[in-house]
């Protein structure tokens, strides 16, 4: 399987540095040799990323010097020590490790690994591995610390959320809440009440005043999750927000003023949605300042492994069970699979791997709902004596199986909206209803 090597960049005057670099490269990494110092900061002031700093004790300076140096560039470069004894002082930083020489051959390896996972999960899951997702990383980086409304596309389970909340924390406004409100998950006589709250006696029910989630997220950002299933009514208030940064509660006649940075994501296609009227074009062009387009995990499968070992290490450390590293022939098996259901399916996959204590078992299960519908199997449609079935039962037999396979698909993409998968499929909500029944399909 091809895979993008995690770069590496090692400072080390030692007289077994050698071995450091063979050991690195023979695990897979990309190794570059810095002499000094010096030649570390204009590396990292560069065109040079790497990924991670392994550094040798005595190199330069003093080991916490050193690390403060290195993090004046890149301050959130995780980083290595090799460690002549354990006596080195580490400043309290999480993406810390430490090898000692005369462990190198047993330790270097799993240390690296476990920095880096850990880096990944303190910054948010955000793993990147792939020139696709260093574009959308740099993206996010360059308009972070401004407040310009972003909008995140991509299909679903590919990592929107980990997208905005990426953008929130390397924000200005890192320090205050981040409220997500999942737009597809609310009716729509709800979501303009979720949204901007509502005074005592709006409806029946109201018993007492409730703020909104814009007024929750007053200072930081909101992140408002498949945007395109909002009603055109609430899309006219969010716009209204979008402008002036105001609005009124659900039966409230005073001004409320906010200051929220907008975030939304969508997986569908909005500009189709604004060419048959179901989408404002004014509100879209509002959200559409900076567009982040991330890519399905079956383009960037060299990020697998990575990914992989990410979740791993987080559910295995959740629930307190061990499964250990995943061979290349389990990660070139994986990479076969054309991840319908992207990350958030890779990440479940491994999950159940964890909980199960078991690697084999999860991956033939894998495999098995991936195979597409072929010919039925002959003791689906032949009778215990081999009696021949009717032409007609064997087609409408052919066809319902298709069917499911199609149904089960559409329902995947759409995370089980059963009327978006309805829309997808260009049939009717009831008409999905009756299939799902007929096909053995339950709602998730």
């Amino acid at each position: 399987m091809s895979r993008q090597p995690k770069r590496v960049l090692v400072l080390d005057s030692h007289a077994g540095r050698g071995r450091v670099r063979a050991g690195l490269v023979g695990s897979g990494f990309d190794v570059v040799m810095a002499a000094s110092l010096d030649e570390v900061s204009e590396l990292l002031r560069g065109r040079y990323e790497p990924e991670l700093l392994v550094l040798g004790q005595g190199d330069g300076a003093a080991v916490p010097e050193t690390i403060a140096a290195a993090r004046t560039v890149r301050p959130a470069l995780p980083i290595v020590v090799l460690a002549d004894d354990s006596s080195v002082e580490l400043p309290e930083q999480t993406a810390v490790g430490t090898v000692l020489r005369d462990r190198l051959d047993q330790d270097l390896d799993r240390i690296v690994m476990t920095v880096l996972s850990e880096a990944d999960q303190r910054d948010g899951g955000f793993v990147v591995g792939s020139d696709a997702m260093r574009t959308v990383r740099n993206l996010v980086r360059r308009v972070a610390d401004t407040d310009v409304p972003v909008l995140i596309t991509g299909d679903s389970g590919v990592g929107k959320e980990v997208v905005a909340r990426a953008l929130h924390r390397d924000s200005e406004r890192a320090a205050m809440p981040f409220v997500k409100v999942n737009c597809a998950a609310l009716p729509d006589q709800l979501l303009e009440s979720e949204l901007f709250g509502y005074e005592r006696g709006a409806f029946t029910g109201a018993e007492r005043d409730k703020p909104g989630k814009f007024e929750l997220a007053n200072g930081g950002t909101i992140f408002l999750d498949e945007i395109g299933e909002v009603p055109e009514g609430t899309q006219a208030k969010l716009l209204q927000v979008l402008q002036d940064g105001c609005y009124y509660r659900l039966g409230g006649n005073g001004e409320v003023r906010v200051d929220a940075r907008v975030v939304a994501s969508t997986n569908v296609d909005l500009e189709a949605a604004m060419a048959s009227g179901g989408f404002r074009k004014d509100l879209f062009y509002r959200l559409n300042v900076v567009r982040v387009q991330v890519p399905s995990l079956c383009d960037r499968t060299a990020e697998i492994p990575l990914l992989v070992e990410n979740f791993r290490a987080r559910y295995e450390n959740e629930y307190g069970r061990r499964i250990g590293a995943l061979s290349e022939d389990a990660l070139e098996s994986l990479s076969r699979h054309d991840w319908p259901g992207n990350v958030r399916e890779l990440e479940n996959l491994v999950r159940r791997m964890v909980v199960l204590q078991d690697i084999e078992g999860p991956l033939a299960e894998l495999h098995g709902s991936s195979r597409s519908s072929g010919p039925l199997d002959a003791v689906d449609v032949f009778g215990p004596a081999g009696e021949i079935p009717p032409l007609k039962d064997v087609s409408r037999l052919a066809a319902m199986e298709a069917e499911g396979v199609v149904i089960r698909r559409a329902l995947e993409k759409t995370e089980w909206n059963r009327r978006r998968a309805a829309e997808l499929l260009q049939i009717s909500y009831k008409a999905l209803l009756y299939k799902m029944r007929d096909c053995g399909i339950k709602a998730a």
